[in-house]
Order: C-alpha cells, then sequence, then structure tokens
C-alpha cells in the first residue's frame, strides 16, 4: 500500500569462536533495500443522478475521477459517443484528478455514451484507462402547431401552411392533424411509411397547406403527439383560424311591374365572412326593413353559415308601393373592419286605373285658428265608388260610398268626384299631409278594385311664442331649495331655435345654459321637441347665490312665408338667506406689529350694513352697501378686511372685537347677526423702578418716601414683586390682588406704590420683578432695581440744655453730642472760659 513506501535495511550478525584467540568473534552483515509504491492510474466516470435514464430538463452532473500513483499529470478527457471533446472543470488532489460536467437543463440531444479517459507515467511510460457510460434522455411527448404567416384572420383565397410537431424520447410514434369537422393526417410508426411525415432523432411533423382558403376553412386546428415513455403520453396543441370576405349582396323582385292589389316578393340575400350582421331594404332611399329590427326578416340560408336570405313581403300592392328598391349590407371583415356593400336599384311600378288630384295641389300655408276649404276630384274609368281622406299623423278617415248614407265626407258627381272637406278654426292636428283616395274597379271585371291617391301638405302657420314659468309662487326663493323654470316655445312652423340664458345681477354677460339650432345640428337631448313645441326645464337640485338674476328664453320658427319670426320672455330669480357672519380665528400679535383682520358675511339678499367695533375703537369696519368704501367685498358673499398698522398697534387694540352685520332677507325683512372674535396683544414684560422725593438716589432721613414699581406687557401682567432692605418681599397677584400686600393699578400697564418713613434701614437695593405669559404660555420676567442711600444732615446738642448751673469751686462735665449721616468723620468743639479760648478736634 503506498504507506509501506520507503528504505528497508536487513541487518545479520554471525558470531562464531576464533581458536586462535581462543575468544568469540561476532560481524554483522548489512543490506539496505529502497521501496517505490506505483500503480497505473484508474478512472472512474459517474453520474449525479441515481440512474443514467434522466427526464428532459434534468440537471445532471457527470464526474470522472483519475487516481494513480504518481499522481496523474494532465486533465483527463471527456467524450460523447467517440467524437464530441466534452470541457470540463478539474480539480487536482493528492494523487487524484476530479473533473465535472455540469447539465443544468439535459436536452435530448445530450444522450449518448461518455468515455472518461487518464493516464499516469510509471518508469517513463503512460498508463491509460477509461471508464464510460450511457446517459439516456428521455420524455413525454411535447406538441406544437404553428401558420405561416403568424396570423389568426385570413382573407379568402389566401393561403396558409399548418406545421403540426411532436418531440419527446423515445420518439412519438403517432401525430394527428385534424380541425372541428375531419382528421387531416393520421400518422402511426408502425402503419407503411408515410413520405409527408418527418422524422428526426427525437421528433416528427407534418406541413400542411391550404391554398387557396374557403370560408368553410374557419375552424379549430389540433396537432395531437403521442409516445411511450414508461407510460403512454398524449400532448396536443391548437390554432383558430377564421377565413373572412367582405360582404356580397344581392336584389330579387318576384314581379316587378305588379297588378295593384297583388302580393309581391322582395329579397335580399347576403353573403360573407364573418357572416353578415346587418341587412336593410330600402324604397326611395328610407329605410323599410332591418333584421336587427325584425327578427322574421331574415334567415340563416339552409347548408349555408356565411349567408343570410331575407324576404319582405308586401301584400295587396298599392300605388305607394311604386319606388326604386334597395338591398345593403354589412359584415365584419378581416381584424373586424365594417365592409358594406348595396345593391343597383330596382323599380316597381304598379299600374294605374283610377286618378286622384287634391285641391290645393302643392303645399299651402293655413293660418292658425282660420278656416279653410280642401277638395279632392277622383276621376276613373268606372265612377270610383269609394273616396277616403286621410287626416295627418293618424288624425283619423273621412270616407264617402257611392252606395250607403254613412258617409262621413261630402262628395259629389260621377265619374268625377269632388269632395270637399272644410278646416274650421283649424289646429296643429290639421297640420301635415291630407291623403285622397279614389277607388273603383276595372271595367272587365267589377269585383276587382283599383285605388289611387293624391297628397298633399298642408302647413298651419303661427308666430312662435313663448310661456316661461317656474314651480314656485312668489319673487323669492330660499337658499338652499330647489326649483325649477320651464320654457315652451310654440309655433307653426315647428320652433327650430331654443335659447335659454342666465345673467347675475349687477352683470351685461349673459350665460348660455341651453341652445337648440336644429339648422346648425345643436338639438340637445335636454330639449324636449313635441310637435310645434320646444320645452326646456331648468332645474336646480339645491339653490345658491349665484341662481340670482334673469333669466331669459329666446326662440325661432318660419311662420307665414317663410318669415323668421322670434320671441323672448324673461323672468327674476332672487335667491334669499338671513345674513350671517364667519369670523376669523382668536388672532395673536406682537405689540408693534401690523394687524390684520379678514372675515366673511353672506345673505341673500346682499347684506347692506357690516360693523366691526371693540370697546375701545368704535367704527373700526362701518361699511354700508350704499357707500363708495371697500373694506368690504363681494355681492352675496362678503369679504371684509382691515388693516391696523404695526405703527399704531398698541394696547387698546387687545381684547375682544364684535362684528355686526344686516340684509333684507325672505320678504325683504330686515335680518342682523353678530359674532365676536378675540385678539391677543403679545408683548415680553418690561418694569421701572422709581423714587420720590429722591435725589441723585439718596433720600432723607425721617421723611415720607414713595417707591413706585412700573410693570407694563401683554398679556397683561399677572404678579408683581417688591423687594425692599426694610420690609422684605413685597407681592401683587392679578387673581388675588385682595390678599397681595402690594398696591398695584392698571392692566396692560401697572404702577405699584410702597410708601415708608426713612431711616437707617431704608439703605439698600430696591427691586421691581414683573411677570407675564405670552405666546403658547410662556413666562416672561423682567426686574429693575435702583439703590437708595439715605442722608441726615449734622445735628449738635450740648447736654441737652442751653445753660448749667454749678456749685463754686464745685466739678462739671460736658457732653456734646452730634448726630448726621454719612457717618460724622471731623468734629470741633471749642469753649471760651474766663475770656480764654480752648478747643479740641
Amino acid at each position: 500500500v503506498p504507506d509501506e513506501d520507503g528504505t528497508y535495511t536487513c541487518t545479520v550478525t554471525t558470531s562464531y569462536w576464533n581458536s586462535n584467540t581462543s575468544a568469540e568473534v561476532t560481524k554483522p552483515a548489512v543490506v539496505d533495500v529502497i521501496l517505490t509504491y506505483v500503480k497505473a492510474s484508474t478512472t472512474t466516470l459517474i453520474a449525479s443522478t441515481i440512474s443514467t435514464n434522466v427526464t428532459k430538463e434534468d440537471a445532471v452532473t457527470l464526474t470522472c475521477i483519475v487516481e494513480g500513483f504518481p499522481a496523474p499529470i494532465s486533465d483527463p478527457t471527456l467524450t460523447k459517443d467517440d467524437t464530441t471533446d466534452i470541457p470540463l472543470s478539474c480539480i487536482t488532489g493528492t494523487n487524484t484528478k476530479t473533473c465535472t460536467k455540469v447539465f443544468d437543463h439535459v436536452q435530448y440531444s445530450d444522450s449518448g455514451t461518455y468515455k472518461c479517459e487518464g493516464s499516469n507515467t510509471i518508469d517513463g511510460v503512460e498508463k491509460k484507462t477509461n471508464d464510460s457510460l450511457t446517459l439516456t434522455v428521455s420524455g413525454d411527448v411535447e406538441a406544437s402547431l404553428t401558420l405561416d404567416p403568424d396570423q389568426t384572420e385570413f382573407y379568402k383565397a389566401d393561403s396558409v401552411t399548418f406545421t403540426c410537431k411532436a418531440e419527446g424520447s423515445p420518439l412519438p410514434t403517432k401525430l394527428t392533424f385534424k380541425n372541428t369537422e375531419k382528421n387531416i393526417k393520421s400518422y402511426n410508426s408502425g402503419d407503411d411509411t408515410d413520405s409527408e411525415i418527418t422524422t428526426g432523432d427525437y421528433y416528427i411533423y407534418y406541413s400542411h397547406t391550404i391554398d387557396p382558403l374557403e370560408l368553410s376553412n374557419t375552424s379549430t386546428y389540433t396537432c395531437i403527439g403521442e409516445n411511450n415513455n414508461g407510460v403512454i403520453k398524449t400532448r396536443n396543441a391548437t390554432k383558430d383560424i377564421i377565413v373572412v370576405s367582405n360582404v356580397t349582396v344581392t336584389l330579387t323582385i318576384s314581379d316587378s311591374t305588379p297588378t295593384k292589389g297583388s302580393d309581391i316578393v322582395i329579397t335580399c340575400e347576403a353573403t360573407g365572412g364573418r357572416k353578415p350582421h346587418f341587412v336593410k331594404l330600402s324604397k326611395d332611399e328610407t329605410s323599410l326593413i332591418i333584421n336587427t329590427e325584425s327578427d322574421s326578416f331574415c334567415v340563416d340560408k339552409q347548408d349555408d353559415d356565411y349567408t343570410l336570405v331575407c324576404k319582405y313581403n308586401v301584400t295587396n300592392i298599392g300605388y305607394s308601393d311604386n319606388g326604386e328598391y334597395l338591398c345593403t349590407a354589412m359584415n365584419n371583415a378581416l381584424n373586424d373592419e365594417e365592409k358594406i356593400a348595396t345593391t343597383e336599384l330596382q323599380e316597381i311600378n304598379v299600374s294605374k286605373e283610377v286618378i286622384v288630384s287634391l285641391n290645393p295641389s302643392s303645399e299651402t300655408e293655413v293660418e292658425y285658428g282660420s278656416t279653410y276649404i280642401l277638395s279632392c276630384t277622383v276621376e276613373g274609368g268606372t265612377a270610383p265608388h269609394k273616396v277616403t281622406l286621410a287626416k295627418p299623423d293618424g288624425g283619423g278617415t273621412l270616407t264617402w260610398t257611392r252606395i250607403g248614407d254613412d258617409s262621413t265626407l261630402s262628395c259629389t258627381g260621377d265619374n268625377e268626384v269632388t269632395c270637399t272637406y272644410e278646416l274650421t278654426k283649424n289646429s296643429w292636428s290639421d297640420d301635415g299631409s291630407f291623403t285622397c283616395t279614389g277607388y273603383n274597379y276595372l271595367p272587365t271585371d267589377d269585383t276587382t278594385e283599383i285605388e289611387n291617391n293624391a297628397a298633399v301638405n298642408i302647413v298651419v302657420v303661427k308666430d312662435v311664442d313663448i310661456a316661461l314659468t317656474k314651480d314656485y309662487s312668489t319673487d323669492e326663493i330660499y337658499f338652499g331649495t330647489g326649483f325649477a323654470i320651464t320654457c315652451v316655445a310654440e309655433g307653426g312652423r315647428q320652433p327650430y331655435y331654443l335659447e335659454f340664458n342666465h345673467t347675475l345681477p349687477d352683470s351685461d354677460t349673459p350665460t348660455q345654459l341651453a341652445l337648440y339650432d336644429s339648422e346648425n345640428s345643436a338639438t340637445p337631448d335636454t330639449v324636449t321637441v313635441v310637435d310645434h313645441t320646444l320645452t326646456y326645464i331648468h332645474n336646480i337640485s339645491s339653490s345658491v347665490y349665484e341662481n340670482n338674476g334673469e333669466y331669459k328664453c329666446a326662440a325661432k320658427n318660419y311662420a307665414t312665408s317663410n318669415t323668421v319670426k322670434n320671441s323672448t320672455k324673461s323672468l327674476d330669480v332672487i335667491v334669499v338667506k338671513s345674513v350671517s357672519i364667519t369670523p376669523p380665528n382668536d388672532l395673536n400679535i406682537d405689540y408693534g406689529d401690523e394687524l390684520s383682520i379678514t372675515f366673511q358675511v353672506e345673505g341673500g339678499r346682499s347684506p347692506q350694513l357690516v360693523t366691526l367695533s371693540t370697546s375701545v375703537h368704535s367704527n373700526i369696519i362701518n361699511w354700508r352697501s350704499a357707500n363708495e368704501d371697500n373694506s368690504c367685498t363681494g355681492t352675496n358673499v362678503l369679504t371684509c378686511s382691515v388693516v391696523i398698522t404695526a405703527a399704531d398697534v398698541d394696547y387698546s387694540y387687545d381684547g375682544e372685537y364684535d362684528i355686526g352685520a344686516e340684509n333684507r332677507a325672505a320678504g325683504n325683512t330686515i335680518k342682523t347677526d353678530n359674532q365676536s372674535f378675540q385678539v391677543t396683544v403679545y408683548r415680553d414684560v418690561s418694569s421701572t423702578i422709581s423714587v420720590t422725593p429722591s435725589t441723585d438716589d439718596t433720600i432723607t432721613y425721617d421723611v415720607d418716601t414713595s417707591i413706585t414699581c412700573n410693570v407694563e406687557g401683554g398679556q397683561k401682567p399677572y404678579r408683581v414683586d417688591l423687594v425692599t432692605p426694610n420690609t422684605g418681599n413685597l407681592t401683587w397677584l392679578k387673581d388675588a390682588s385682595s390678599s397681595s400686600n402690594l398696591t398695584c393699578t392698571g392692566e396692560h400697564v401697572l404702577q405699584c406704590e410702597f410708601t415708608f418713613t426713612s431711616d437707617y434701614n431704608s439703605d439698600g437695593d430696591y427691586t421691581c420683578k414683573g411677570y407675564n405669559r405670552v405666546r403658547n404660555s410662556t413666562e416672561k420676567t423682567k426686574e429693575t432695581t435702583i439703590s437708595l442711600t439715605s442722608v441726615r444732615p449734622t445735628e449738635v446738642t450740648i447736654n441737652g440744655h442751653s445753660s448749667i448751673s454749678v456749685l463754686a469751686n464745685g466739678s462739671f462735665s460736658i457732653n456734646c453730642t452730634i448726630v448726621g449721616k454719612p457717618l460724622i468723620s471731623k468734629a470741633n468743639v471749642s469753649w471760651t472760659y474766663a475770656n480764654d479760648t480752648h478747643s479740641i478736634d
């Protein structure tokens, strides 16, 4: 084993008797042998997976280990199927080389036999060894279906190629390509070879081209693959295609020259992909029927998913059915683009047997409320046996019959029948088309009735007139109350123009609230159009001041001789509300700063008086609507402001401010409101101190003396301390002034007095200290000190008497007392005795 490398020493010792010397002789023999462990290289190739059969997309690592003594010098090599060299990542150990190849996502193409070969050199001879393994990548079948070109919608007659592909390991054995109707290709590897199937190592595919495309090729196409990876697996992929074409339409009339009273069928047949969704039959450019409005008009053509057959039955055809007919159809073609197709015009002519004429024969104007006579003449080869006069817009029909006495129309004549109808005090019901219809029989057939008609349009004319009303009875509406103003314009011809405007008080510019002008395509839904009238209702859910003012409605129509006529009406709206004041929040300013005050006053009618004052300053604002005063601006909502300059702001502006306002509200009754707010003038406390009488900070002994302590501040000082040398601390408290031992008067400026009779104890410091609180209740203090010294003029007394008496030859003493302050620094006593003067200093 490798650990037995090294030098081995063999020592042999022999002993023998030397008879010559009569002694034993010992001799050793030594041999060294050097052993070197050698071993030809061994190579091992292993996979990280339990089995070398792996699934597509698995992570697999191949590890090649080469071991030998001596150690391998060069990295081993890895080949696939003896052809492809695979790069390795190698780590060198003591007697090993360990190299790896990592497959993060193994693919079918990675299947194969991998051989790892390594070597070492022994006695100059390279010893090679190798190891191999076979990696098999398998996977369930996967199916894909692609289109060329790659799109989902195609025009009819375009071409498209489908590629149906199945991939897997083992190789898929079945491939099916089909649509919703049938199998297009079925392949099974067990069947005969199919030249249309292309086979690779791991895939099979089939390509199918449709050229040209038909509408019927619209379908869902499916590609299905199958393989057996231990278990039979099937996968599929689908594609939807839509084959489209522009719509086409045909028009067929069963009889274009029918006899009056017969039945005909008009057929529109529309084809397209996508199937037409709109088919319309028109007569003389007027729509007769549309498939979206009539379920019975169109049906699907049998065995055809792209054609609509639309039949319009005309029964008892008459002269009114004469005209030019047209079919129009629409469908959504490529990319849902809408396509339209129309047919050529085809005419229907009904044979005429009876002739009808009207007098007047053309459109005629009749004044609203007047009387007019309309006559109808019916002429026929056989005498007309019936005449009808139909009034406009379903207003009823008058009938004359030759036989019978129940006629409602007055007619006379044989072959030429003349009928008259008197429009008495005509109204809007007489506006429109009057149709006279005459009936007779064919000369050879008295059972086949023939008819004809004529029509004339009677236009009832009247100058447009406006009714403008509101839904409340007074001129005033309370603020916040809803109201409605209705403008109805009536006239003949139908009014074509209505405008509704609002103008605010003191404004010359109206705001347009509604405009209907059919001549300029302005037809809003807010204006209701009913025969001969236009109606606009202006609804206000909750009135505000901006609803004050004049509301005006103007309208136009074409009256007699198509002359434009105008009408205008207006009314006023007054929004009323009792005056109310929104005062400012309480204000805090510093002494000597500018004071700016702004507040709002609201009312309807507009406020007419606003005042602002305090107990000290009256008429800071005295605004009246009649004066030219810009203290307050606005109409119903006034913004009032005033600025007190910094130079004027002092303590007199500290305190409560009162706002007063008035207006005339409902019923013109005067309403008032009063509100107040607070202004606080801040100033740090200050203090001064003075003494009376005093000269150069001196006071005279035994004299009544007054100390004055002045303290000023905003907010008002709440405490004053006076510290004296003779009486200690004196204190005044604002909230306990009755129990204070210092008397103070004033509010922002306090004057505190302390009176005493001076003596020698009056000497010392007198300190005045004031307290107040400013913004955020911050306490401020200020103290001022004055030092006072008492003085006393010098006074001299001798024994307290002006003379003394003594006994002869006796003794006596004289006491001279000198009093004064400052302290006596010098004194002189002198006396005269027996005309001899003496003195002592």
